[in-house]
This record gives structure tokens, C-alpha cells and sequence, in this order.
């Protein structure tokens, strides 16, 4: 059955929809949550196509860059987020979390 568990559920609804934001964003995050983070990466690309104004597509990206070790990365994405979203809590975390690191925003 296709409804055994969030991927199938999120990669059936963008097979339904493919030219809609939310199941892409949906399934990017199902795919992280499930340990696939490269190809949570890849989908919240898409979603971000597909809707570039979602701060939340942004800052999941960022997450997901941050997981892989792609600081430069993520910090774009976080502070893209940010620039939609200026109240994007988890992106602003992020950042201050990253430059308290000693990584260079």
C-alpha cells in the first residue's frame, strides 16, 4: 500500500500534483526525517520553483545543508528565509547558532 508511511504518502501526492508547493515541501521534509538528506535537498529545490516566496521551503533547505556539512550553503538558505520571512524563528536560530560557531554570515 502506498499509505505505509510519510515518503510513499508525500511522493504519491506530488505524483498527483506535480506542479503544486506544498506536497513537494511535505515530502522534502519526509525524506529528511527518514534519513534520505540529499534527496530532501533535492525536493525542497523543487518546492522552492515552485513557490519562491515559502520562507519554510528556505529554511528546511538550510537545515538540510547544515545536516550534510554545507555551512556556506545553509547560511544562504537560512538567510534567505529570512529575508521573506524576517519572524522565521528557526532561521534566525540557525544563523545566530552558525555564527556563534565562528562561521562568517
Amino acid at each position: 500500500s502506498i499509505w505505509k508511511d510519510d515518503i510513499r504518502i508525500w511522493e504519491e501526492a506530488v505524483s498527483i500534483n506535480p506542479e503544486t508547493h506544498l506536497p513537494a515541501y511535505n515530502l522534502g521534509i519526509a525524506l529528511i526525517r527518514g534519513g534520505e538528506i540529499r534527496r530532501g535537498c533535492d525536493v525542497l529545490a523543487r518546492a522552492i520553483e515552485l513557490n519562491p516566496l515559502d520562507d519554510l521551503s528556505y529554511s528546511s533547505s538550510g537545515y538540510c545543508y547544515e545536516i550534510l556539512g554545507e555551512t556556506n550553503t545553509a547560511i544562504g538558505y537560512y538567510s534567505r528565509a529570512l529575508e521573506i520571512n524576517p519572524e522565521n524563528t528557526a532561521a534566525l536560530e540557525s544563523l545566530e547558532i552558525l555564527g556563534k560557531a565562528g562561521i562568517k554570515q
